[in-house]
């Protein structure tokens, strides 16, 4: 991938890892990559949806983004979802740290993820989509990026069966 740096980790035990957490994952079978109905979900293990602190309180993660210092955690109201926005989104996840364990693995194929809460949509869903690069104003913008990352993931040999638009509304 041009322009973006590779960090290159254990591969086998990386591939090994995605391997065994698609087991538990749902293919959609739907060339179109708009807003499917079921999104596949990282099954969870019951842990909490909260994992970030401030003194002492337990703060829910809205928003968990890549910045120019690295990755940053806000609450919803950061997420601006003012109307319609479209994410390509690759795995739904039930708990913030099973998505941020999703990006760190994406990030040592040199792709930059983020997550939502969908707590921050009004889609009336729980859990984190976690998302390529951008929120999107425009649903055409958010297809030609999926393109775009399904090829990708097929040059690294991962799977891409997954990869969908998803829409997120304004509360």
């Amino acid at each position: 991938v041009a322009g973006r740096p590779i960090r290159y980790a254990n591969e086998r035990a990386l591939q090994d890892s995605l391997t065994q957490k698609a087991k538990n994952m749902k293919a959609e079978i739907n060339e179109d990559l708009s807003d499917h109905e079921n999104a596949p979900a990282y099954n969870s293990n019951g842990a909490s949806n909260v994992d970030v602190y401030t003194g002492n309180a337990k703060v829910e993660v809205g928003l968990y983004v890549y910045t120019n210092e690295g990755y940053a955690s806000y609450d919803c109201a950061r997420a601006d979802i003012r109307d319609t926005k479209f994410i390509v989104q690759d795995w739904l996840c039930n708990t913030f740290e099973q998505a941020r364990d999703r990006i760190n693995q994406l990030k040592q194929y040199g792709l930059i993820a983020n997550c939502i809460s969908l707590k921050c949509s009004a889609n009336a869903e729980s859990g984190y989509a976690v998302y390529y690069e951008f929120m999107y104003n425009d649903q055409k913008a958010a297809n030609v990026k999926a393109q775009k990352i399904i090829r990708e993931l097929q040059t690294l040999h991962l799977p891409t069966d997954f990869i969908k638009i998803r829409k997120l509304h304004a509360q």
